[in-house]
């Protein structure tokens, strides 16, 4: 018997998060749009009206910009040439949704997708919603449809994200400046007073805008019937009603039950009530505790320090430190989703593209330490984590080991077999009172990145002193409850 979700919190917190998602743990995404074409980052939508140096996105210290003279010395003035006339130049000429599927695919990634719609309101797909769409101009494609196919064609979930839920706060509609004509209000929003700092508008939406908002959302959803949503920041914001909300997570899930599919929902933190939703997202490193958390829960992050979207001189993460921050959330009860900007052209740049693949290549040896894996209640010990499945504890070690690997607070029963992933060796160990100390190694280490032991978890008599029936009693349960 299928379920009638109706458009209310009670309702709502029904929903039963999906099975597969918990075992996902590692999903890709894209920022693409228009705002690839000017290099700067996915705010330059944003920051080319802004006169002066300011944080590239608002309230952040992350990186300053003076994005309005750049804009007037490269493209002219905002006046005659602004935010929508970058669209024509956006051609994604080399974008192939093939090539882009095949390096989720490559990368290990579950669950893998595009930006739908951005802050900019410039839908990525076939909209009879909206005439600002990616097949009526720019590259004269449906990026999010030729996505969904080659995705799933690989047998990866499909997740697709949203953003303009803070659409009403992105343009600044100064006179001057071609955001104010009304003619173009379908991509900047209705003309309207806004503050230089667009978390404080001075002007509430009005109904049209939420109508919009909600019409193209589940426009995305009934024509590509996403396994996966994300909602980003402006679902919070103190002027969004809640009834849009309700009504657009009413029709997911009611679509769902008639496609037959397990779908989720991710959401940033305060958008939704306790008990709604699936998983909370933390932006970048928000969660930088030691501990496991309670709540369900995943970061999205920028595999460029710099930006969400393709920049010019990007400072990407060495993959030590992308393989470190999956291990770690998902020894902390989270998942990991990995954003790349590709170039305008739809092309990804080079090194981009190796620390991606590099990821998948040690996914391929490790990846039982992490997909279908569930969290320890003590994950972490100095620069080692735990995750565990079934009956099998998986240590993963961020320093590489010397000649012995030492494990201290592991206390393991003397008929245990310990292997490093990716070499069928038996270890060779030794235990006192404080350490398992693991003896041998493999000649070769399997991988150049982060080391996992695997030890047989009926074999482990403690682990940092919790004791497994604490683990069974008061993590796993809670772990997979809503």
């Amino acid at each position: 018997m299928t379920e009638d979700y109706e458009p209310n919190w009670d309702s709502l917190r029904k929903h039963p998060s999906p099975k597969w998602l918990f075992d996902a743990k590692f999903g890709l995404y894209f920022h693409w749009g228009p705002y690839s074409v000017a290099k700067r980052g996915c705010w330059y939508g944003h920051n080319m009206y802004l006169k002066g140096k300011h944080g590239v996105e608002p309230g952040s210290d992350w990186r300053e910009v003076n994005d309005f003279d750049y804009h007037r010395k490269e493209f002219g003035d905002q006046g005659e040439f602004g935010y929508k006339d970058l669209i024509p130049l956006f051609k994604g000429e080399n974008f192939d949704p093939e090539e882009w599927a095949e390096l989720c695919e490559r990368a290990g990634a579950k669950f893998a997708g595009p930006v739908a719609i951005f802050h900019d309101n410039f839908a990525m797909y076939d909209s009879d919603v909206t005439e600002w769409n990616s097949v009526n101009m720019g590259p004269k494609r449906d990026v999010v449809g030729e996505l969904a196919e080659a995705i799933r064609d690989r047998r990866m979930k499909f997740v697709t994200t949203f953003h303009h839920a803070a659409n009403w706060e992105f343009f600044p509609h100064e006179k001057e400046y071609d955001t104010s004509n009304p003619d173009y209000k379908a991509l900047y929003g209705k003309p309207h007073n806004s503050l230089a700092d667009p978390r404080e508008p001075a002007e509430r939406p009005d109904e049209e805008y939420f109508e919009n908002w909600r019409d193209m959302t589940t426009e995305v959803m009934d024509k590509y019937r996403p396994d996966l949503v994300w909602f980003d920041f402006g679902w919070g914001r103190w002027y969004f009603e809640d009834k849009y909300k309700q009504e657009v997570l009413a029709h997911y899930y009611n679509k769902a039950e008639e496609w037959g599919k397990e779908v989720g929902v991710l959401f940033k933190p305060g958008c939704l009530p306790r008990g709604v939703g699936d998983f909370v997202d933390f932006e970048r490193d928000w969660y930088r505790g030691s501990g496991y958390i309670h709540e369900k829960w995943i970061t999205d992050t920028s595999i460029d320090r710099r930006d969400w979207s393709y920049v010019e001189n990007p400072d990407y993460k060495p993959v030590d430190e992308l393989i470190s921050n999956l291990v770690d959330r998902v020894s902390k009860n989270g998942h990991l989703l990995l954003n790349v900007g590709p170039r305008a052209d739809g092309s990804f740049p080079e090194k981009a593209r190796e620390r991606v693949l590099e990821i998948g290549n040690w996914l391929r040896i490790n990846g039982e330490s992490i997909f279908g894996t569930r969290p320890w209640i003590q994950p972490e010990r100095g620069s080692m984590r735990l995750t565990l499945k079934g009956d099998t504890a998986y240590l993963s070690c961020f320093d590489t080991p010397g000649a012995q690997a030492t494990v201290t607070g592991v206390i393991a029963q003397p008929d245990a077999k310990i292997k490093m992933l990716g070499s069928e060796e038996d270890l060779e160990w030794e235990q006192d009172d404080e350490s398992l100390i693991i003896k041998s190694l493999p000649d070769e280490l399997p991988t150049e990145h982060s080391h996992v032991f695997k030890i047989p978890y009926k074999a482990v008599k403690g682990v940092w002193n919790v004791s497994k029936d604490t683990y069974n009693d008061l993590v796993l349960k809670e772990s997979l409850s809503h």
